[in-house]
């Protein structure tokens, strides 16, 4: 069974600047593969904006980004391919410079579980 994670809905106005993506930095601790998926939606209205993917190997370390194509309000949602996998990972909304907005960074253990998600 997957695991899914999420930071809640988040504005991008930050005091640094605005919210322009989501990247996501993520090490593979355990023992097998795993595969993680990066979605995000915009909540008004309701709609996928952007996703990406990858699969790690034990010890392997990558990062996924996706841009919130201007958008107010966004919800990051994280799914790792089995709840039981050693993945350490920390998600940065960055500025249009690639600079992380230290209103938004969160490591995994700031992150929810969801059960579902319906947009």
């Amino acid at each position: 069974m997957s695991k899914k994670l999420t930071t809640g809905p988040v504005d991008r106005d930050f005091f640094e600047d605005d919210l322009a993506n989501w990247h996501l930095e993520l090490f593979n601790n355990g023992d097998e593969k795993v595969k993680v998926k990066l979605e995000v939606f915009q909540l008004e209205p309701p709609a996928l904006i952007g996703t990406n993917h990858t699969k790690l190997h034990p010890g392997e370390y990558n990062n996924l980004t996706v841009d919130t194509q201007g958008n107010e309000h966004t919800l990051v949602v994280i799914t790792i391919s089995d709840e039981e996998k050693d993945i350490l990972l920390t998600l940065y909304g960055r500025n249009n410079n690639n600079d992380n907005l230290s209103g938004a960074v969160y490591q995994r253990a700031l992150l929810v579980k969801i059960d579902k998600i319906e947009i």
